[in-house]
């Protein structure tokens, strides 16, 4: 029986001048567990909110949306969906909406609690938990209204990989021992492409694939759309495509050793960056209250032109603080904090970024408050992939195309030290591809850049040196390929699957080169 039943499904957003989805046709059956990905901006969060009346959007639709049974959804903003001050009344939000008596509220409220390994945060305060607590409890909060169907829009988007392997079991847990469907859009495919029953890809609107893991692999490699998928199937395709496209680690780690590679080579490391100092922190303490306990604890951290520096660590750790402090946002409590140039800082929350009613008319405020020269910012607005969305509503557009435009209005400002929150939340492989371009641009520009980021992958490309922040400073500070070649947990897909084979590859590009390879773009 199917649990979702999408017929012929078009939807144009009101405005716009293309639809968002064109002749959407799948079926996924009862208990499934579904993984719908594609680029940035290809439909996918307009394709689930078309499958949940209560959040459909408004425009021109056509076709037809069957589900049967109740639908529940998580979104990708973990705060966005979070409407109580504690835990137990998150959980107890929805039941109460649902006019359950209270004895019933209590009985969900603590088996979900169990299930989720939420007891003993009844009474925490919301605000006070860390990205990857939040997000459980949005799945806890809304699998406790029992739902049949459980649709999730990228939900690991803004939580550190620890915290995304533990909602991810999570799901497949609630998939596997309750038989709820799911259906989970989501860029960062390494751990779950392997864990899903059918794979359903988007481009520009439509349906590309719709197949099992290891079907849908074979079928997209070599097109516009293999460089979304994880790294197995990626190096399985440029080391000649040998047997089934692998799906697992073990199955990358298994295929690259087939290729007869010369065991133990190294990449060689890059040269320490020598420009002039433009951010120097010392012995930085900061509290956001003057009872509470310190966020940031004798920090330090320094930036110098011509070099990305990259930060990682656990969601909660300190590390948008950190940036909002070298950004001149927040005064440090002690400790010495010097900026050798104009910084500018890329928030987490990039929402209040966005004040007109048109991408449009955000980027000629942004000419005219600015005085900057409409060409110049054109071209960047190219640049990032905006061309197209001049009409829509920044709201409106998806969560990749909302960084994008975040993007340009920060750089179009030409900022010496640019200090980057979670730049790849909701990019695709491709967008993630022009970003890396344009980061090492403006490094070898002299600008100084600082990136926060769980996305491993990017920030092993991008990265000149990476740190970990923990325990409210910078430790462990080496350059990429040391930082990802001696972690267990922050590391690549890459490095795990050429572990026992190199000695130091931490990407894709390197494993392929020590094959003999090159990779293939798609």
């Amino acid at each position: 029986m199917a649990a979702v039943s999408v017929e012929n499904l078009s939807f144009t957003y009101a405005g716009a001048a293309a639809p968002a989805l064109k002749r959407v046709s799948f079926r996924l059956e009862a208990g499934e567990f579904g993984l719908l990905f594609g680029r940035s901006g290809c439909g996918k969060s307009t394709l689930l909110r078309c499958l949940m009346p209560e959040i459909a959007p408004v425009g021109a639709r056509e076709g037809a949306v069957h589900t049967s049974g109740r639908v529940g959804m998580v979104m990708q903003d973990p705060d966005m969906q979070i409407v109580c001050d504690t835990v137990r009344a998150e959980l107890a939000f929805g039941l109460e909406n649902m006019g359950l008596p209270p004895e019933e509220i209590r009985r969900r409220i603590g088996e979900t609690s169990a299930f989720f390994g939420l007891d003993g945060l009844a009474e925490r305060e919301c605000a006070s938990l860390s990205g990857g607590q939040k997000q459980l409890l949005n799945l806890a909060a809304v699998t406790a209204m029992q739902p049949d169907i459980l649709l999730l829009d990228e939900p690991c988007a803004q939580i550190d990989p620890a915290s995304a392997a533990v909602l991810l079991a999570m799901l497949r847990r609630l998939n596997e021992q309750l038989g709820m469907t799911v259906l989970m859009s989501e860029h960062r495919l390494e751990d779950i492409y392997p864990a899903v029953t059918r794979v359903i890809a988007m481009e520009d609107g439509s349906l590309a694939v719709c197949a099992a893991p290891r079907e849908a692999a074979a079928e997209l490699a070599d097109t516009p759309l293999s460089p979304l998928l994880p790294s197995p199937v990626r190096i399985w395709d440029a080391l000649g495509r040998v047997g089934a496209p692998p799906l697992t680690v073990a199955e990358g780690a298994a295929c690259v050793s087939a290729a007869e590679p010369h065991r133990g080579m190294r990449i060689s490391l890059p040269a320490t960056p020598s420009g002039e100092m433009l951010l120097d922190a010392r012995g930085v303490y900061f509290r956001y209250e003057r009872k509470s306990p310190d966020v940031v604890k004798s920090m330090d951290f320094s930036l110098r032109r011509g070099e990305i520096t990259a930060l990682m660590g656990g969601n909660g750790a300190g590390k948008s603080t950190a940036l909002r402090l070298l950004a001149g946002q927040l005064r440090p409590l002690c400790g010495r904090l010097r900026r050798g140039g104009r910084a500018a800082l890329l928030p987490q929350d990039i929402k209040p970024l966005f004040l007109a009613e048109t991408v449009a008319e955000e980027l000629s405020r942004l000419c005219a408050d600015n005085a900057l020269a409409e060409e110049v910012v054109h071209a960047l607005w190219t640049r990032l992939g905006l061309d197209g969305l001049e009409t829509r509503h920044p709201f409106d557009l998806s969560g990749g195309e909302q960084q994008r435009l975040a993007l340009c209005k920060l750089l179009a400002l030409s900022p010496d030290i640019l200090l980057l929150d979670e730049p790849t939340k909701g990019l695709d492989a491709a967008a993630k591809a022009e970003l890396l371009a344009l980061l090492r641009e403006l490094r070898d520009a002299g600008k100084a850049i600082a990136v926060v980021s769980h996305d491993a992958e990017f920030v092993a490309r991008c990265a000149d040196r990476c740190g970990l922040f923990w325990d409210g400073r910078v430790i462990s500070e080496l350059s990429a390929p040391e930082f990802f070649s001696s972690g267990l947990f922050y590391t690549t897909a890459a490095r795990r699957i050429s572990r026992h084979v190199f000695e130091n590859a931490v990407t894709e590009e390197q494993v392929l080169e020590l094959c003999g390879r090159e990779a293939r773009r798609g």
